[in-house]
């Protein structure tokens, strides 16, 4: 039943583009016509001969618009719109209010010159996601089962998709200093899974951050925890996770490998590297930090517990004087 369906539809988009094509015809012939008869009325008035000829040109031309507005308005109410729609025995792409800046094209339909019929409807959506992928191979072109006839993909535009990707970047993201946020760390945290892996968290806080703001003023302020954040991520091995929880307070995801000697490492590296001043707005500003580190594996200890205890051994550094890092007993 599917297939006489499909015959049905092929069918009539036949027969619709024959009559699309005698339309044509006939607009060209109407065109063609007033060019003659107004060449017989007005001999050596060639001026005005032109003239009505490029007038009975747009009005063909105006005609022809609106035949093609009518052929993509057939779908309307039937198809969602930004639908990208294959039927399996044409092999024909009718984009339906698609932008022109996605594939280049306007409202029209033009053959797949490549794609094969597509096969029974058991394999449609991979081989529509095959054939979307090539023409589409820079946009995200979900796929799914529209109907027995057609498989339907939403094809947002270049603009659109950029402006989802920022959105969840703000949602993951400091607008401050560009690192993680405290949801994007506490998510990682969740997908560590469970294989027995190490893994090991840092907790930062600065000592002498206050003052600077209420020396230098908030924009300074901000400008050193911006100077901070590089700092940090310059530090930390590819794959670790550095996240501004808010204030001046950052974290360090360690993952994988020796979690427990790599943040032990980076630990001792940041500590140093705090004695260095940090030039922001022209001044050199001094602040030694307290760093805070707990370790645990994946599956084993609870993730909430490991960060809980890498907060109690920064606040044990910070009470031992700070500008050290403190490591958090079992």
């Amino acid at each position: 039943m599917a297939r006489r369906d499909d015959a049905d539809t092929f069918e009539r988009d036949r027969q619709f583009e024959q009559t699309l094509g005698k339309r044509e015809l006939v607009l060209s012939g109407i065109a063609l016509f007033t060019m003659a008869l107004a060449g017989f009325a007005t001999r050596d008035a060639f001026p005005i001969c032109l003239l009505i000829y490029a007038l009975a040109c747009a009005l063909a031309c105006t005609g022809m618009r609106w035949i093609l507005r009518q052929s993509d308005s057939r779908f309307d109410g039937v198809v969602p719109p930004n639908l990208l729609l294959v039927t399996k025995l044409a092999a024909y792409l009718s984009s339906v209010a698609l932008p022109v800046g996605v594939v280049g094209y306007g409202l029209s339909r033009w053959a797949l010159s490549s794609a094969a019929p597509l096969p029974d409807f058991a394999d449609e959506l991979n081989a529509f996601g095959a054939i979307a992928s090539v023409l589409l191979p820079t946009l995200e072109v979900p796929t799914q089962i529209w109907s027995r006839r057609a498989v339907a993909s939403l094809a947002a535009d270049e603009d659109a998709l950029k402006q989802v990707a920022a959105l969840e970047r703000l949602a993951y993201q400091d607008p401050l200093t560009g690192l993680a946020n405290r949801r994007c760390f506490e998510e990682a945290l969740t997908q560590l899974g469970a294989d027995g892996q190490e893994f090991a968290v840092m907790f930062v806080d600065f000592d002498k951050f206050k003052p600077i703001n209420d020396e230098h003023g908030h924009a300074v302020g901000d400008e050193f925890l911006k100077a901070i954040a590089q700092r940090i991520q310059s530090l930390v091995r590819h794959g670790d996770l550095v996240a501004r929880l808010g204030g001046d307070e950052f974290a360090v995801l360690i993952k994988g490998g020796d979690a427990h000697g790599a943040s032990t490492q980076l630990a001792e590296r940041f500590t140093q590297a705090m004695h260095e001043p940090v030039a922001c707005a022209g001044v050199d500003l001094r602040s030694t930090a307290s760093v805070g580190i707990a370790v645990g594996r994946t599956g084993v200890d609870d993730c909430e517990h490991v960060v809980h205890r890498a907060d109690m051994a920064m606040y044990e550094a910070k009470r031992a004087g700070g500008a050290r890092f403190c490591m958090a007993g079992l």
